[in-house]
């Protein structure tokens, strides 16, 4: 008989940076820039001084101060899309874009988020900490700390 050898299926890449802490960079009401090209929802990152560069960016918008950064912890068995895989591809394909598209309009990022939570995840991750993640349900982000940013 042939033994039949199976290979190891490593974790997801992002596995590991889901235990760590998540970052949110709003104005004073809380709201973020508003660009959604993974798709509607609640956006983190993994990088303290992105989220400080949106909460700018998000105060420029508004002129709501003061920033704010928030500080996150992502709740445990999420099913995540990689943003970059064959099946978030094969989406944007679907939708007459390519993969390599930035696109934040309100419809695109709406039907995006209908698509990629027809497929049964929970929210989008990108490998890049400016890209972050996309929760669409933002509850699934539980809010550990708040500060302003001077």
């Amino acid at each position: 008989k042939k033994k039949v050898t199976r290979k190891k299926i490593e974790p997801a890449w992002f596995e590991k940076l889901l235990k760590k802490p998540w970052y949110r960079g709003t104005d004073a009401s809380e709201k973020g820039v508003g660009v959604a090209y993974m798709g509607q929802g609640f956006y983190v990152t993994w990088d303290k001084g992105i989220a400080e560069a949106f909460a700018q960016l998000s105060v420029e918008k508004t002129d709501d101060y003061p920033k704010k950064l928030h500080t996150y912890k992502i709740k445990p068995g999420l099913k995540l899309l990689d943003n970059m895989s064959k099946i978030m591809f094969d989406i944007k394909s679907d939708m007459g874009v390519s993969p390599w598209d930035k696109i934040s309009t309100p419809s695109f990022a709406f039907y995006l988020t209908m698509e990629v939570k027809n497929a049964g995840y929970d929210g989008v991750i990108d490998d890049q900490a400016t890209n972050g993640m996309v929760l669409f349900d933002g509850s699934n982000a539980i809010k550990v700390d708040e500060t302003e940013i001077i």
